[in-house]
């Protein structure tokens, strides 16, 4: 269940040279793909995002019980779910409607979903300059590619452009970078 930068902190007792922006993205965006789930009945991505919640919470508490810089995790942790909470008012208050809510969640989620695959692209042009891929967890871009593959089919079978696009996304950023990890092996860096 622990992933590599958690077992990493129970080893070493620290969070340096782990970026805590993961784990606070991932519980934003399961809570709001659990939520469009629910909204949508789609029992399938509830039990999926309500486990991955879960999961998450507990990554963003383990990492503020071995953070060093608590103030700048709560912030963080503040921030990650005032934007949830104000996602909520302005679709209870404003958007009102219920097709107009899951629509308004959808592409939210999908917004948020796409940053997250495209973001780890930045680190491919460190990998062309030094000619390693060290940086790219190979285990970690494996399994996304198969989670990808697995949601991109689930969205057809259920025709949602909003688990499609992202999980196209996901899939095709992960092969990306498992090419480079075959162009530019990684080599221990100093």
């Amino acid at each position: 269940m622990l992933n590599p930068p958690c077992r990493q902190m129970l080893q070493h007792g620290t969070t340096r040279n782990i970026s805590f922006m993961p784990f606070i993205n991932g519980a934003v965006i399961n809570i709001a793909i659990f939520c469009y789930g629910y909204l949508k009945d789609d029992f399938t991505v509830i039990v999926v995002n309500s486990i991955g919640s879960v999961i998450h919470i507990f990554y963003v508490l383990l990492y503020n019980v071995y953070s060093h810089q608590k103030e700048d995790t709560y912030k963080k942790t503040t921030i990650g779910f005032a934007v949830l909470f104000t996602l909520y008012m302005y679709l209870q208050l404003v958007v009102v409607e219920q097709e107009a809510i899951i629509e308004t969640l959808g592409m939210f989620t999908l917004v948020l979903l796409m940053a997250g695959y495209i973001a780890p692209l930045l680190s491919l042009v460190d990998v062309v300059k030094k000619k390693s891929s060290h940086g790219i967890p190979l285990s970690f871009t494996a399994a996304m590619m198969i989670t990808s593959v697995l949601w991109l089919l689930y969205g057809y079978a259920i025709n949602d452009m909003y688990i499609l696009v992202p999980s196209f996304t996901g899939m095709f950023t992960s092969l990306l970078q498992i090419v480079f990890v075959l162009l530019y092996p990684p080599k221990k860096l100093d």
